[in-house]
């Protein structure tokens, strides 16, 4: 079974995109996930978390993932700091899943994460597909959602790869400014062009 990436920018579509793929039966292996799991109260990741940054829990001893965000995106330092903790764990646990998903007969899964070329994860995969945005397009995105400041979103797309860059480094890359129903179109396409390509 292959493992390929799937990336981009905030708010430049990855997330509908892996939801196409699903769709067609593609297992996704999605970063976001798995940090989740990773900060669970008792997780080793937390704990590093809380003695780095005693203020970013709840009075239950939950992650307040709002708390930390304030805190590492304002500060480089601090993100890549928060990045050393996770980013191994996070890489530990897609392979162990990918593993198992080796017997299910899949011909490929995915893994989807914002930062995969910026930390060098490509390596581990057998190629990385990127959902492009241009920054106009995913400043007006960013414009609908209620749950980020326009200062916040633009210190998230400020801590990624410029897209020329990322273009660059991708193997495929699934263009985004138009529709969903468009996006989707891409996916039916790719999905069968990665379903040919020999073991």
């Amino acid at each position: 079974m292959r493992l390929y990436g799937l990336t981009g920018g905030i708010a430049s579509g990855k997330s509908t995109a892996a939801r196409f793929f699903a769709e067609r039966g593609v297992p996704i292996i999605d970063a976001d996930h798995l940090a989740r799991e990773l900060v669970e109260p008792g997780r080793s990741a937390l704990l590093e978390i809380v003695q780095r940054w005693p203020g970013v829990v709840d009075a239950g001893g939950r992650l307040d993932r709002k708390a930390l965000a304030g805190v590492v995106f304002a500060d480089p330092e601090k993100r890549l700091a928060l990045e050393s903790i996770l980013h191994p764990q996070i890489r530990a646990e897609t392979l162990r899943r990918a593993k198992e998903l080796e017997s299910t007969g899949h011909v490929y899964a995915l893994y989807e994460a914002a930062l995969i070329l910026e930390t060098g994860t490509e390596g581990l995969l057998d190629g990385v597909i990127l959902v492009s945005a241009s920054p106009a397009t995913q400043r007006a995105r960013l414009a609908q959602r209620n749950d980020l400041l326009p200062e916040d979103a633009e210190r998230r797309m400020a801590a990624q790869l410029p897209l020329e860059e990322k273009r660059q480094r991708s193997r495929w890359i699934l263009e985004n400014d138009g529709s969903k129903e468009s996006l989707r179109e891409s996916v039916i396409a790719l999905d069968a062009e990665l379903r040919g390509i020999g073991p």
